[in-house]
């Protein structure tokens, strides 16, 4: 049980650390695109979010996986629903700024891809 609770929490933090910086670095490198609340209309960099943001779930929980050790997909799923409270939290600032497709798509892929991580973490280490 501790390892479970050890690798949620690291997951979770890979995952925060992962996503805050991509939101300091990417108005950082497209500075013209970016309005001063943080938030852009441009649809490519909102993709790229996206689809960075389930990149990093799917890291969080590969790293979720590799510490708990066991029951892996149970953990994972723990991890995916405390991201998913977070992320909604989070988007709730911008719901009105930011395009639906964006909040919808980003707090779907989220414990989908939090899992995928570990299941992945599971096949790689029987293969």
């Amino acid at each position: 049980m501790t390892h479970g609770a050890l690798g949620i929490l690291v997951g979770v933090s890979v995952w925060s650390f992962l996503w805050f910086s991509l939101n300091k670095l990417l108005p950082w490198i497209f500075s013209g695109q970016f309005k001063p609340d943080g938030t852009t209309d441009h649809f490519v960099i909102n993709l790229i979010i996206v689809l960075l943001s389930f990149d990093f779930s799917f890291i969080a929980g590969y790293i979720n996986a590799t510490i708990t050790r066991a029951h892996k997909k149970r953990f994972a799923f723990i991890q995916g629903i405390i991201q998913l409270i977070i992320g909604i939290f989070i988007q709730r600032r911008y719901w009105g700024i930011v395009p639906l497709w964006f909040h919808v798509s980003f707090l779907s892929f989220i414990i989908p891809a939090v899992v995928a991580g570990a299941v992945y973490k599971v096949i790689s280490k029987k293969g």
